[in-house]
C-alpha cells in the first residue's frame, strides 16, 4: 500500500490498523527494527562520505585558483619578454643600419687617413662585438620565451585534468546527495508508519483495559511494548496449581477480552503458558513444566475460538514453560510471579514491512 492511499484513508477516518495485512512473529519484527537501525547507519555513512567529499572539492577549488594565478603570471611574464624581444630586435636592426654606414664611410676613406681608417676600424670590430652580444641575448630571450610557453601549455593541461577531476568529484557529490535524501526519505516513512502503529497499539491498549477494568490489580496487568499489546494474567486468576482447566473468574476475564478482539480482527492473538521452574511431579497426563504451559495456552485458545468466537486463524497458542521467568529469583513470590498466561494481541503491519522493501 503506498503512502498516498495511506493518507487518503487516514483523511477518511478508518483507523490504520483496518488496512493492514498478514502477521509478523516476533523474531520478523525484530528484524524490521534491526533493518530500520541498519537504515538510520547507513545514512550516517553517507552522510560522512558527503561531508568528506564537499571537503575535498573545497581544496580543488582551492588548488585551481591557485593554479589558475600562477598561470596568469607567467603569461603576463611571457609578454614582458616578448616585449624585450622586440625591443632587442629594433635596436639589432639599428646596429645592423650603423653597421652598413660605417662600413660605406669604410670604402670611402680608404684612401684617405691610415689612422682615421683604423679608428674607424676599431669602432667597427666594436659595434660587430656588441651586435653579436645582441644576437645572442636575442637568442637566450627566445630560449626563454619558448620554455615560457611550453610551461604555459603543460599547466593548461594540468588545469584541463582538475577540471574533469572536479566534474567527477561533483557528479559523486550529487549522486551522494540524492542517495542521502532517498533514503532520509524512507526513513521518514518508515517512521510515520511506526508512529501509527504506535498509535493503533495504544487505543487497543486503552480498549483492552477499560474491557478488563474489574480485573486489573487481581492478576491481570495491561501494557505495551514494541507495538504490541501484552495481556498479562496470573496463575491465580486463571487455574489451579498443576491444572489447566479455566476456573470461573477466568473464563470471565477471556470473555471480556475476546469481546473486544472480536470487534478487532485485523488484530492477531499469540497465546503463551509460562510456568516456574519448580519440576512437575506424577506421572499422569501433564509430563513436566513444558507440557502445562503448552495445555494452558492451548485451553485459553479453545476459549476464545468457542465461546469467545474468535477466528481460529487469528490465533497462535505456545507454551515456553520455565524458560523466560520474569524473576530469575528462587523465591517464592519470584515464581508466583513467572507462573503467568500471556495473551500478545499483535497489529498487523504488512504494510510496515512493505516500506522495508
Amino acid at each position: 500500500m503506498s503512502s498516498k492511499v495511506l493518507a487518503n484513508l487516514v483523511l477518511l477516518g478508518l483507523p490504520f490498523f483496518l488496512f493492514l495485512e498478514g502477521c509478523v512473529p516476533a523474531r520478523e519484527f525484530k528484524a524490521l527494527d534491526e533493518k530500520y537501525q541498519g537504515l538510520k547507519d547507513h545514512v550516517a555513512a553517507l552522510e560522512f562520505t558527503n561531508d568528506t567529499l564537499n571537503n575535498a572539492l573545497k581544496e580543488t577549488r582551492a588548488a585551481n585558483a591557485t593554479l589558475l594565478s600562477r598561470w596568469r603570471k607567467m603569461q603576463h611574464d611571457s609578454d614582458s619578454l616578448a616585449a624585450d624581444l622586440r625591443q632587442l630586435q629594433e635596436a639589432n636592426q639599428r646596429l645592423r643600419n650603423d653597421y652598413t654606414d660605417l662600413e660605406v664611410l669604410h670604402k670611402g676613406l680608404m684612401a684617405g687617413n691610415q689612422k682615421e681608417m683604423g679608428r674607424l676600424l676599431a669602432e667597427i670590430q666594436k659595434n660587430q662585438s656588441q651586435l653579436q652580444g645582441r644576437e645572442d641575448a636575442i637568442k637566450e630571450m627566445e630560449r626563454q620565451l619558448y620554455q615560457r610557453r611550453q610551461d604555459q601549455e603543460k599547466e593548461a593541461q594540468r588545469q584541463q585534468a582538475d577540471r574533469k577531476k572536479l566534474d567527477s568529484l561533483r557528479t559523486d557529490l550529487d549522486k551522494i546527495t540524492a542517495d542521502v535524501e532517498k533514503k532520509n526519505a524512507d526513513i521518514a516513512e518508515l517512521q510515520r508508519a511506526l508512529a501509527q502503529r504506535d498509535s493503533v497499539s495504544r487505543a487497543l491498549r486503552e480498549r483492552v483495559s477499560d474491557a478488563m477494568f474489574g480485573f486489573e490489580g487481581k492478576g491481570l496487568s495491561v501494557h505495551q511494548k514494541d507495538g504490541r499489546v501484552y495481556v498479562s494474567l496470573d496463575e491465580k486468576l486463571l487455574f489451579q496449581p498443576g491444572k489447566y482447566d479455566v476456573d470461573s473468574k477466568g473464563k470471565e476475564a477471556i470473555l471480556a477480552l475476546s469481546k473486544v478482539l472480536v470487534q478487532h480482527p485485523e488484530i492477531n492473538v499469540e497465546v503463551e503458558g509460562h510456568t516456574d521452574d519448580v519440576p512437575m511431579k506424577g506421572t499422569g497426563q501433564i509430563k513436566d513444566n513444558w507440557d502445562l504451559s503448552v495445555m494452558r495456552a492451548t485451553a485459553i485458545v479453545r476459549l476464545l475460538t468457542t465461546a469467545g468466537k474468535l477466528d481460529p486463524k487469528r490465533v497462535t497458542a505456545s507454551g515456553r514453560g520455565e524458560y523466560f521467568p520474569l524473576d530469575p529469583a528462587k523465591t517464592p513470590a519470584a515464581r508466583q510471579k513467572n507462573r503467568r498466561t500471556e495473551i500478545i494481541l499483535i497489529p498487523q503491519i504488512s504494510q510496515v514491512l512493505d516500506l522495508i522493501k
